[in-house]
């Protein structure tokens, strides 16, 4: 009889055909379960916030009526959208990153790849005796000019900030990335040199000046993926002073982690990929950056446990060393980056209490990685039952998120759904898409330059991502498989970033009624357009009610004309200028993903320029077409992630502002 879960090619069953006798290679997996355990990845998450909150980020956040984006005085990420709200038919609100981080939410990513370290030196620490406790702590002192004795110093340091110092000081983080990871590590390691902390023995900042290392191996400038805005602010990053980035570039996907690992390795610091590595990618990638073209895998590995630099480099990523044999285990992946996504989805219900009981939520999330996706699945999964945790890291948990643990794991728990969907762009249909099993009929991906990442060289033999998506899909969770992962296409998603900035602006003007009806320099602070990748999930809403009629172009020309676009002004913030063939390459990029798209960036510009009245009395007469159906009780949550892009001037968005005031006030 053959087995049900065999992987062998053969028709029936041979017992004698045992392999698992053969020897392992010199670099192989044993992988540590406690390594993949919801008790590790929560203790990682709650880490990422401590540090947050080490660096001044006032986090979670009880949340301000009519906050703004990027206001000084709150660090609130969820906003509620009412405009967006009555086009749609729904309740929506916006989940938006850490505004210290252009509301990327890669600064969870990287924190989170940062904490899976200091997690383990915690521990490390923690085993210590006193004597040796004191050498740690007087190496810090000596390093900060804090001349005090260790008795006084013991609990007055922070175990945080010790294991930061200890963990980034002198070691080099190599990070592969698109960019916006690149940047938030940047933006991270100067906030650990920058903000300053107080305690009885005086202020210091974790890091000195000159403390911190990082290598960012991001595309070239003459890749296909890359845009001259990244760039150039990649290149700013380097020139900074004082210096702590440096860029190493690749044009191929494929040439990025094991170069990156292979920097790693000859500095003898941290590896930090974008996408997460399980234990079986890290093996790959290992063999790849150690092993060269002549295939001699006992000497590569001989000459890397040899070499101090690279011993370190192994140790930090959890392998297991046998000197004797010259062998290394890998024990674990690089996961941290998960574990520290999984914060802004549990910020979210914690701050989306302060909105009233909500009986049915979609949480749209953009996979500009995979891993976003998988750690709100991940995160779902722990919240509907905490009970699985470790009692103390309930407790902390609890600590850190009392409106989850009162309201959503209370009475409400009963009756609350709460459901994940994901969108991918199109134009990268080959990625975690193709491995969920999506298709599209309607749309194609045409050959523009995929703004959204989940390339296909990411998701290899073992991912971690699809593993825990693909769970979620088998077990009845919140993310039911490729029925819940949308495409969105780039003809909708300026669109997208149109309406955001759009329900924005209508925020400032409902607050602030300005005599003069323009916007001050710090108002306009506080606005700022979606990158691409950060407006790709509210452009996958769009996409998903135009394609099932509960949505026409003509209501989204409506609202677009009351937040003050007509065609112009809707092709300058696309362009970020307004050159003269915007229109025509606008056209051209809608008409390469399909009929529905070319005919519908047609109509769209048209209606754009449409008498107001006409625009009224023709998408009042689609919505009564359509037989309107009451208002659903889904609400949606909308990630918007990343405002790394060209900025609108304060006077685009002053005449903006004068539009949809007129439109608010009439």
């Amino acid at each position: 009889m053959t087995r049900s879960n065999s992987f062998h090619y053969a028709h029936v069953d041979q017992d004698l055909l045992v392999t698992s006798l053969r020897p392992e290679g010199r670099i192989f997996v044993s992988e540590d379960p406690e390594s993949t355990s919801e008790d590790r990845a929560t203790i990682i998450a709650l880490t990422t916030l401590a540090m947050a909150q080490r660096l001044g980020i006032n986090t979670p956040s009880n949340c301000v009526p009519n906050a703004l984006p990027y206001s000084p005085h709150s660090d609130t990420l969820v906003f509620n959208a009412p405009i967006l709200s009555s086009l749609l038919n729904r309740k929506i609100f916006f989940l938006r990153g850490w505004k210290q981080f252009q509301s990327c939410i890669k600064g969870f990513n990287a924190l989170g790849l940062m904490a899976e370290h200091v997690v383990d030196w915690l521990q490390r620490f923690g085993a210590l005796t006193k004597s040796e406790r004191e050498i740690v702590i007087n190496a810090f002192l000596e390093a900060h000019n804090l001349v005090v004795s260790f008795e006084q110093s013991a609990d007055a340091i922070s175990d945080i900030d010790l294991a930061i110092w200890h963990c980034f000081s002198r070691k080099t983080i190599v990070c592969s990335t698109s960019s916006n990871m690149g940047v938030s590590l940047h933006e991270i390691l100067r906030l650990m040199q920058t903000r300053t902390q107080t305690s009885e023995l005086g202020t210091y900042t974790i890091l000195q000046p000159t403390e911190g290392s990082l290598v960012i191996w991001c595309p070239d400038e003459r890749a296909d993926f890359m845009n001259p805005e990244k760039t150039r602010l990649l290149r700013s990053l380097e020139n900074e002073l004082p210096k702590l980035t440096r860029l190493r570039t690749y044009i191929n996907r494929q040439q990025r982690d094991p170069g990156a690992l292979a920097d790693a390795l000859a500095a003898g610091g941290y590896f930090f990929p974008t996408n997460p590595q399980s234990a079986k990618e890290l093996q790959n990638l290992l063999f790849g950056a150690l092993v060269h073209d002549d295939g001699d895998t006992a000497g590569a590995v001989a000459r890397a446990l040899a070499d101090q630099k690279a011993l370190d480099t192994l140790l930090s990523l959890g392998c297991k060393i046998d000197f004797e044999q010259s062998t290394i285990a890998v024990q674990r992946g690089v996961e941290g980056g998960i574990h520290g996504l999984m914060l802004p989805y549990w910020i979210m219900l914690e701050e989306i209490c302060s909105f009233g009981p909500i009986r049915e939520l979609e949480t749209w999330n953009q996979a500009s990685i995979g891993a976003a996706l998988a750690a709100a699945v991940l995160a779902e999964k722990i919240v509907r039952k905490p009970s699985s945790l470790n009692l103390t890291i309930q407790h902390r948990f609890s600590n850190a998120f009392p409106n989850i643990t009162r309201e959503m794991l209370g009475k409400q728990q009963e009756t609350s759904v709460r459901k994940i969907v994901g969108v991918f762009d199109i134009a990268n249909i080959q990625s975690l898409a193709q491995l969920l099993g999506v298709t599209t009929e309607r749309h194609t991906a045409g050959r523009s330059t995929p703004f959204v990442g989940l390339g296909s060289s990411s998701y290899s033999n073992g991912n971690r991502c699809f593993e825990i998506l693909d769970n979620s899909a088998q077990s009845g969770g919140p993310f039911a498989g490729r029925n819940s992962f949308h495409p969105a296409t780039q003809t909708l998603n300026p669109v997208a970033q149109a309406l955001i900035l759009g329900e924005d602006l209508a925020r400032v003007a409902s607050k602030n009624k300005l005599e003069n009806q323009k916007l001050d320099g710090e108002l306009a602070r506080t606005l700022k357009k979606s990158e691409p990748a950060g407006a790709a999930a509210l452009a996958g809403v769009l996409l998903k009610l135009l394609d099932s009629g509960e949505l026409t172009v003509f209501e989204i020309a409506l609202y677009m004309r009351h937040m003050g676009f007509n065609s112009k002004r809707f092709l300058a913030l696309h362009t970020s200028n307004l050159n003269g063939d915007s229109e025509e390459t606008y056209f051209q990029n809608s008409s390469e993903e399909g009929t529905f798209m070319g005919q519908l960036a047609k109509d769209l510009l048209t209606l754009l320029d449409w008498p107001i009245g006409s625009l009224v009395e023709h998408a009042g007469r689609q919505v009564a077409a359509r037989k309107q159906s009451p208002r659903s009780e889904v609400a949606l949550m909308i990630y918007l992630t990343g405002d790394n892009c060209n900025q609108p001037t304060i006077d685009f968005l002053n005449e903006l502002y004068l539009d949809i005031n007129t439109a608010i006030d009439s």
